[in-house]
């Protein structure tokens, strides 16, 4: 209710994050999944009251985002590499790492992370100001 005060508007709060959450995103099968600092991903069932599973990744992350259609989640931890994960069992599915070419840095450290809504697209925008995308493609 619009008219209701933001304390009152309120549905549900869940309290089960120990550090700052950097994503958030409601997928399209009706839960809801979550991602903090510390690298923990939750997914939640929304008509319950605490989270159907946790994933970690075991690094900090810096930078995090989910996808909202397809079961993966990436993000940019202190290690200075891109990770994918599998949000059915967290299990890394590719890296997309920091090195440098004949032309200079291909990865500089990002700052922020964001799949494509529809397709299985990620760009990863960094502080040596670029912005990269990068697609999957089959072998």
């Amino acid at each position: 209710d619009y008219r209701a005060p933001p304390t009152s508007a309120r549905i549900m709060a869940f309290r089960e994050h120990k550090q700052m959450v950097l994503s958030l995103k409601m997928q399209e099968n009706g839960k809801l999944v979550s991602g903090c600092t510390d690298g923990v991903v939750k997914v939640w069932d929304i008509r319950k009251q605490s989270s159907m599973s946790t994933l970690e990744t075991n690094q900090p992350a810096v930078s995090l985002d989910i996808h909202q259609s397809a079961p993966v989640f990436a993000v940019w931890t202190s290690t200075q590499n891109i990770s994918l994960h599998s949000l059915y069992e967290g299990k890394v599915l590719n890296q997309i790492r920091y090195h440098e070419g004949l032309l200079g840095n291909r990865l500089g450290p990002v700052n922020c992370l964001r799949f494509h809504p529809t397709l299985v697209q990620l760009a990863a925008g960094s502080t040596d100001c670029h912005v990269s995308r990068y697609s999957y493609r089959r072998y």
